[in-house]
């Protein structure tokens, strides 16, 4: 019953695919974002996005709702251009607001940026936006599916099922050290380990 529903297509799109989408799109903007935070920061730099582990939900979740959101306008460029480009840069400051309200954190910063706002958004951010949504529909997830369909079944199933269960255990992680008790018992951990420098320190003179 289970497996059905993986392979229930809505909007022409199944469970199954859209979970492997979701992951490609996840991993690869982390990929994206660490080697433009490296290249801006001039240091190797590998903790982006919000989870524990190599990926960024922003990314796969913005997938989901551009994705379902824009498929009725597929094919009409200009069109879809200029829409993903508002739609996207207002799910990106909704995003923003909402972490930096809930967990008092910012995963990017575009101070530093011309033309930006508060500096959740900016203006050349948004318009590459527009052209990633239309790359999107025109050439990565048509591809992205053929990917997808070169993985036999009877492999893809139980691994996406495993890439599931492993990214929500990340998730539920990282909501928990960055929630305020998480944050406590890491401040508790780091004043522990400071003391523990010190003892060493003192005992070696």
């Amino acid at each position: 019953m289970i497996e059905r529903l993986f392979f229930y297509p809505v909007m022409g799109i199944d469970f199954y695919h859209t979970a492997y989408s979701f992951f490609f799109y996840g991993f690869a903007c982390w990929i994206m974002e660490c080697v433009f935070e490296s290249i801006r920061q001039k240091k190797l730099i590998l903790n982006r996005g919000f989870n524990k582990g190599p990926f960024c939900t922003i990314y796969g979740v913005a997938f989901l709702f551009v994705y379902f959101v824009m498929k009725p306008l597929d094919g009409k460029w200009l069109l879809l251009y200029f829409v993903g480009m508002l739609y996207a840069t207002f799910l990106e400051y909704i995003t923003a607001v909402l972490l930096d309200k809930l967990f008092h954190q910012k995963l990017w910063d575009y101070t530093d940026m011309p033309f930006s706002f508060q500096g959740r958004i900016n203006l050349f951010i948004s318009l590459a936006w527009g052209f990633l949504v239309v790359l999107m529909f025109a050439f990565i997830q048509p591809n992205v599916m053929r990917l997808i369909d070169l993985i036999p079944v009877r492999f893809g199933y139980p691994i996406i099922n495993i890439l599931i269960w492993v990214y929500f255990i990340d998730l539920a992680f990282s909501f928990a050290i960055r929630s305020k008790f998480g944050k406590n018992m890491k401040d508790k951990f780091d004043d522990k380990k400071e003391e523990l420098k010190v003892r060493i320190r003192g005992g070696r003179s």
